[in-house]
């Protein structure tokens, strides 16, 4: 097949110009999903691997006080 020497006509570099456009919002949406993910993959092991020396305090009261914990602090 030979290539057609004539430039491309202006609708079709619109329509390039449109799937362009089309393919950066893709690439940004796709990005943003990866990105998402291998946030929630690291939580989901941190809390896999529970490790309460290496948590911060805020984390360790977010999972809940010992009982025994809880009734000597509250006397």
């Amino acid at each position: 097949m030979k290539r057609d020497k004539q430039p491309p006509t202006q609708v079709q570099v619109s329509n390039l110009e449109r799937q362009v456009e089309s393919l950066q919002r893709d690439i940004r949406n796709l990005q943003l999903e990866r990105d998402l993910l291998k946030k929630a993959s690291e939580l989901i092991k941190k809390d896999l691997g529970v490790n309460l020396q290496h948590q911060s305090n805020q984390e360790k009261t977010m999972l809940g006080p010992a009982r025994s914990s809880y009734f000597y602090h509250r006397c």
